[in-house]
């Protein structure tokens, strides 16, 4: 094909130098600037680049999604690549993006450059307007030359025009406002609107309303129903949001100084980061006082980015005004009076240690709440409704639904037989019983609690399981669950319910004088998903909660040995232990055990069918190819193994396991790297892959591959600083759990992947990667509350690793599918309990829900890496 066919080329990629407008085209398929065409060349040359692949990775700032859209070829002897710009990246405002170049695992990131997504009259979505190009990209030079012609098309297309209609009311995918009838929508719209809302009929459930250009039309069912005061505990359900996963992060930066008029000098450092955010309307904002350092600051901007005010921590303490309160370990702000004080003020920026970025918080509390506010439609809502687990709300405990109050009332001990409290009239004192959560945290003050008795631990039928008499109110004792600071008491229910299973309720002793204002509040005891479960799911392309299987399209396990295959372990959104749905063809030798198949492998391969069944009908089909790997595959070669990882790889358990595998075998390994003992390796606990690319330091640990000088992950730096290490020819990633749980999107996680293996080919172009698959979270009832999500996200960044490494050993890449090995309830850590001292009845009690146990989930993952490692030299 030729060249100048290609009319519509917008971008064109040279050289790494340039930082002017090549060529400018007008795309014809720029249907309402809808499409992106890239072409790279080699210093002007035109020709084939094997291996060559395209993205856009871009996040947009008003709805705070972040992802990786991959460009299409549209000639690939001509390296044309065309994007469509992805629906959720049209919320309009603008779009920080960059174009990636990746050519045979090597990652070029082009600088980022600026978009603009602007709604015009009579536009659907809004059209991708003037981009700010930099050093390594030339875009188009005049946002006019995208095609805004939708709104001359001819008027008698009035079924298409009704469509855009159509798109153009919905916006950002949710209703703008709720009205409890249609009479109260025509009340305050009765010429109609831009955006469709929500109309709530008398039975609670909600259908979304457009209007039509002459009267509002019922549409679709859109919240099933809504939320009956008391069915939480209060109506009146106050957020307890993360500022910090609102705000927007600028690493390695500080503030260095202001101007007189306001002007912020920032200046790059590795040692901090900031976070910008909104000031909200009303409520508290809560900063962590630990994560803040001498040196480091506060400012109020305004809508220029101008600071308002700005203080400095020199002297460790910063405010002294009424709309801040300095505590011990945090401070205060009181959002409507620093408005009222600044009325200009629209930004905060705030600066952290980068060493603290995950321990750093900033919690607004009561800045939003049900009755005031749509979360659907709440700007905060479309940043983190792709976020599990983030949006929670604090209510006190102490009400009529969860509580009974004792007046005049003082418990002296409990009667240990029957586990049950027994109390003394007296005149100063009053006693609480209340149900508790079984996550998120509790808040109490200190100074109105009895010197006297001070909490008793119950289970669900008030009967007491352990005593915590007044020695812990003094301080003079500590227990896990338990933290006291000058002024208040708090208990972590996932620790306490890890000490005691079946703590249910709290017994308190209060003094009368106290009552009055006395709380026990509740903090991230709710999920957005618990409350709002109709429109708390993500909305995003790439993710839904559709049930499906998982699986690699081969198994390799070497001959004479067995692996394991567990059902639950491929169940995306799925449970196998409350659906039992799932089935395997099985044969005498591989019968299926408590969800479990061993593969006892001989010199034959074994295809394993895997069903999903309802009602005697086939769901779902899938199987997995079990690959017979020879006992002498690798025979005579010594090879050098580098691992890089998370915990699950830094444990002892699986290094030792791990190297054991190989002792007398025909392949010998040697494991290398920068940490460890017995078992040399570069794993991490806590760690993320966006940790390798981008800390210094994290969670108490250097990064061996981290280069002061780039800031970032650099093999060749770390060759020089460890000469003695030497060049690995198997390198394993695993990684799966942290960057699942932390909220890495997966194609973040390929990205940073394709940023460390790429150097590391550079060093040796014939090492092949392991992608280890890692395992997943325990299924033991005591963490099972807290797992469901994050089993799925992690079985979620599993599919995607699945899908962009799959099938590519030729390549030098090997998936690593340690997850399929791990039983979820019988290879964790684990113990047996008693129910409570009056009760001999034990149960099992998972103990970590994370890591696999030594002796058994260990062997098996390392089985695995054995087993792959071997299946690299057949």
């Amino acid at each position: 094909m030729e060249l100048d066919q290609f009319r519509d080329v917008d971008l064109v990629i040279d050289r790494a130098n340039d930082s002017f407008v090549q060529k400018q085209f007008v795309s014809q398929g720029d249907y309402k600037g809808r499409t992106l065409t890239v072409q790279v060349t080699n210093n002007g040359v035109i020709n084939e680049v094997p291996g060559l692949a395209v993205n856009l990775r871009w996040q947009n700032q008003a709805s705070g999604l972040t992802d990786l859209t991959a460009f299409s070829v549209v000639d690939k002897e001509n390296n044309v690549f065309r994007l469509e710009y992805p629906e959720h990246m049209m919320t309009p405002g603008k779009v920080i993006a960059s174009i990636q170049v990746i050519q045979n695992g090597k990652v070029t990131n082009l600088k980022e450059f600026q978009l603009s997504v602007q709604r015009l009259a009579g536009e659907a979505v809004g059209i991708v307007g003037k981009a700010e190009f930099s050093a390594l990209v030339a875009v188009l030079s005049d946002a006019n030359k995208f095609r805004t012609d939708i709104a001359t098309l001819d008027a008698s297309k009035a079924e298409k025009d009704e469509v855009n209609r159509l798109i153009s009311n919905i916006g950002s995918g949710v209703p703008k406002e709720t009205f409890a009838s249609i009479a109260d929508l025509q009340a305050k719209y009765p010429n109609g609107a831009d955006h469709v809302m929500l109309v709530l009929d008398s039975d609670g459930k909600g259908y979304v309303y457009s209007w039509n250009g002459t009267e509002w039309v019922k549409g679709v069912l859109y919240q099933a129903a809504g939320i009956a005061n008391g069915t939480v505990d209060y109506s009146k359900l106050a957020d307890d949001l993360d500022y910090m996963k609102l705000a927007l992060i600028t690493e390695n930066k500080y503030m260095q100084s202001v101007a007189g008029d306001g002007t912020i000098t920032y200046t790059d450092t590795a040692n901090y980061f900031l976070a910008t955010f909104e000031v909200p309307e009303k409520g508290k904002l809560t900063i962590k006082k630990s994560a803040l350092q001498h040196g480091q600051a506060i400012a109020n901007i305004d809508s220029d980015g101008k600071a308002i005010s700005y203080w400095s921590f020199d002297f460790g303490n910063m405010f002294n005004a009424a709309w801040a309160n300095d505590y011990t370990s945090y401070y205060v702000i009181d959002a409507p009076l620093l408005k009222k004080a600044y009325p200009a003020i629209k930004k905060i920026v705030i600066e952290f240690r980068i060493e603290d970025r995950e321990s750093a918080y900033i919690y607004g509390s009561q800045t939003a709440d049900v009755t005031d506010k749509t979360w659907s439609s709440a700007p905060e809502f479309n940043t983190l409704r792709s976020i599990p687990n983030r949006i929670a709300e604090r209510y006190d405990l102490l009400n009529e639904k969860t509580s009974v109050m004792y007046p005049n009332q003082s418990i002296i001990r409990f009667t240990v037989s029957t586990g049950l409290p027994e109390f003394a009239s007296v005149s100063n004192r009053t006693s609480y019983f209340f149900k508790v959560p079984e996550k998120g945290t509790l808040e109490f003050p200190v100074y109105d609690l009895s010197d006297q008795q001070f909490l008793l631990v119950a289970d669900s039928e008030g009967k007491v399981i352990q005593n915590y008499d007044y020695t812990y109110n003094t301080g003079t004792n500590i227990v896990s669950f338990l933290s006291r600071s000058s002024d208040v008491f708090r208990i972590d229910m996932k620790e306490l319910r890890n000490k005691h299973l079946h703590a249910a309720s709290i017994y308190l002793v209060v003094w009368n004088k106290a009552v009055d204002g006395f709380y026990v509040s509740a903090i991230n005891a709710f999920d957005v998903s618990d409350v709002f479960p109709a429109i708390a799911k993500s909305e995003t392309e790439d993710e839904s909660d559709v049930r499906e299987l998982v699986v690699v399209s081969e198994y390799p396990i070497v001959a004479n040995h067995t692996g394991y295959l567990y059902l639950d372990n491929i169940d995306l959104y799925g449970n196998y232990y409350k659906e039992q749905d799932l089935f395997i063809s099985q044969t005498d030798d591989n019968e299926l055990i408590a969800g479990g198949f061993p593969i006892k492998m001989n010199s034959s391969d074994i295809q394993v069918p895997i069903s999903r069944m309802a009602n005697g009908q086939t769901k779902e089909q899938t199987s997995i190819l079990c690959k017979t790997i020879p006992e002498n595959a690798g025979d005579g070669k010594t090879v050098n193994i580098m691992m890089i990882g998370e915990s699950t790889t830094e444990m002892a358990g699986y290094l030792r396991a791990i190297k054991s595998k190989f002792e007398g075998d025909t392949l010998q390994v040697n494991f290398v790297g920068s940490r460890g003992t017995e078992v040399k390796h570069e794993g991490r606990s806590g760690w993320t892959t966006n940790h390798f690319v981008n800390a210094q330091t994290y969670n108490g640990i250097t990064n061996s591959f981290y280069n002061p000088e780039t800031k970032k992950f650099d093999y060749a730096y770390y060759r020089n600083q460890n000469p003695s290490v030497p060049i690995p020819d198997i390198v394993f990633f695993n990684f799966g759990i942290n960057d699942a749980n932390q909220n890495i999107h997966s194609s973040e996680t390929i990205t940073n992947l394709y940023f460390m293996l790429g150097q590391i080919r550079t060093e040796n172009p014939n090492v092949k990667f392991g992608i280890g698959l890692t395992s997943n979270l325990c299924r033991i009832e005591n963490v099972a509350y807290r797992t469901e999500s994050r089993r799925n996200n992690i079985l979620k960044t599993i599919k995607a690793l699945i899908g962009e490494f799959d099938k590519r050993q030729e390549e030098g890449y090997f998936l690593n599918p340690m997850f399929l090995a791990v039983d979820p309830i019988w290879d964790m850590r684990y113990e047996e309990r008693q129910l409570s001292i009056y009760q001999t009845k034990t149960e099992l009690f998972c103990t970590d829900g994370t890591h696999p146990a030594d002796n058994t989930g260990y062997q098996k993952t390392a089985d695995t890496t054995y087993f792959t490692v071997k299946r690299m030299f057949v």
